[in-house]
């Protein structure tokens, strides 16, 4: 990525040059409040001033995650935790934004709403995005480059 081999770099080499995750399966920290996890996705930022206005669109992007910010992740719907994750992601303010089925395990509205937004992120902050999807029609929806995995 960016001219960079990331294959074989520690974890957190990768991370420090602006990538974050989304793994498929809502992968939570359970015991961590909702702010907790939102705040492990910024952990490696300085920009105290551009976390807070990350948090704030977060929020405003998942109201839900707002009022349960205090709730431990763990104890919410599997459709909230994928937002948790999703959230998580976002609040790095990544580069590279790796995306393994993010949207599996939520409402339709919702599903639409995301795929508004990591298209806002791809074009507003000029994110890469690579999004892994078995559903065709969101390939298609969110896409400038269609792939095939070959097992």
């Amino acid at each position: 990525y960016n001219n960079e081999q990331l294959l074989g770099k520690p974890i957190n080499a990768i991370l420090a040059a602006g990538s974050a995750q989304v793994p498929e399966g809502r992968r939570v920290f359970p015991d961590m409040t909702v702010l907790e996890n939102l705040k492990i996705g910024a952990y490696l930022r300085k920009d105290e001033a551009g976390i807070r206005k990350d948090m704030d669109h977060v929020y405003d992007l998942f109201p839900r995650l707002k009022e349960r910010s205090w709730q431990m992740a763990g104890t919410l719907s599997g459709g909230e935790q994928q937002r948790v994750a999703i959230a998580r992601a976002v609040a790095s303010s990544p580069k590279l934004l790796l995306l393994d089925e993010p949207l599996s395990n939520l409402d339709a509205k919702l599903r639409i709403d995301m795929r508004a937004e990591l298209q806002r992120l791809h074009k507003d902050l000029g994110t890469t995005i690579i999004y892994v999807t078995h559903d065709q029609t969101e390939a298609l929806t969110m896409s400038t480059k269609i792939g095939r995995a070959h097992v």
